[in-house]
């Protein structure tokens, strides 16, 4: 099943909820960002999660804090599919769980043995 527009309308409105504090504080900003890139979030009641590239992840964070920077000034700059504490409390307020993508073994086919289960 796919993402709607709408699921990623109310991730996004969710994350502007952050904007005050990224621009104020540049580490949490790069950890949003990373928390964005390898990782889906879920709120309770989606078939799916939503995720992202990190191009667009690094695109919505600048357009976010709002100074004027692009998607290059956060685009791999550290920590990609790391989860905060302090994101994690902050969208967690909000219902968004971190759901990482399933791990391929070395020997099994694309999703077999693979867990989807939230972090």
């Amino acid at each position: 099943m796919m993402n709607t527009a709408y699921d990623f309308q109310e991730f996004e409105i969710g994350l502007r909820t952050l904007v005050d504090q990224m621009a104020v504080d540049d580490v949490f900003a790069r950890e949003v960002y990373a928390s964005l890139c390898n990782m889906r979030w879920q709120r309770e009641g989606m078939e799916e999660p939503v995720s992202m590239s990190w191009r667009a992840a690094g695109g919505l964070v600048a357009d976010l804090v709002g100074r004027g920077e692009w998607y290059l000034d956060y685009y791999c700059s550290g920590n990609e599919g790391v989860v905060s504490e302090r994101v994690r409390e902050a969208l967690g307020g909000l219902g968004w769980i971190p759901v990482p993508w399933p791990v391929r073994d070395a020997g099994s086919a694309v999703g077999e043995g693979a867990s989807s289960r939230p972090v």
